[in-house]
């Protein structure tokens, strides 16, 4: 004798809360797994955690590992906070080559600069990019605005190294990268009277009016 299948809305609301938590809960689980690569592979001077080892080669494991789309949020989490450098079609990872030809004491600190810990740490590969797909969006907050300025400067130097710049913009892509690194911004406060009008900008503003002749 068969169960009998129940589909009452109200079990499958349940079901669907469930595959809700499971998912939530994989993701973060995959993002737990990312960090531990990430201090497999980091120098011991990036963090008390990291071991120095220099082995990326499971970050291709992982992200073969998942849907293509969350697979792609977690080669953009890679190329965003670490010099690992996973392409998931081709079968391949390793550092960035920037990053490997940085060798000597003279080149320790720039090193580091490519491992972010502390980003990475806070910013689960799936909050870094809107999966494919979906049809409800995120409300940014300024945090999360800031967050897209590395990652487009990244996105530009991806496709430096895939030639995917015409030749004579080259230099200029790579100024628009280097500057994005750089950009700062300051959180405008938001006005504390939401019903004042609006002062009047540009070389008029202020002058009486004037009638017509």
């Amino acid at each position: 004798m068969t169960d009998t299948v129940i589909t009452t809305a109200k079990h499958i609301d349940a079901e669907i809360s469930a595959f809700t938590l499971n998912r939530d809960a994989l993701r973060q689980h995959a993002h737990n797994i990312a960090m531990l690569i990430f201090y497999r592979a980091a120098p011991k001077a990036v963090g008390e955690d990291c071991t120095g080892n220099g082995d990326c080669t499971r970050a291709l494991k992982l992200a073969q590992a998942m849907p293509k789309s969350w697979a792609d949020q977690m080669v953009t989490w890679f190329e965003t906070f670490t010099p690992i450098r996973v392409k998931v079609k081709a079968g391949t990872v390793g550092f960035d080559a920037r990053y490997k030809a940085l060798k000597g004491a003279e080149n320790e600190a720039a090193r580091l600069e490519w491992w972010k810990l502390e980003e990475a740490n806070t910013t689960p590969f799936y909050e870094l990019s809107e999966e494919k797909g979906k049809d409800d969006y995120k409300i940014m907050s300024f945090e999360d605005l800031m967050k897209l300025i590395p990652a487009l400067a990244n996105r530009i130097e991806k496709m430096i190294e895939q030639d995917k710049v015409c030749d004579e913009d080259e230099a200029s892509a790579v100024a628009m990268a280097e500057q994005l690194k750089v950009l700062k911004f300051q959180r405008i406060e938001k006005p504390s009277n939401e019903n004042e009008e609006p002062k009047e900008q540009g070389a008029g503003a202020g002058k009486p009016n004037q009638k017509a002749a």
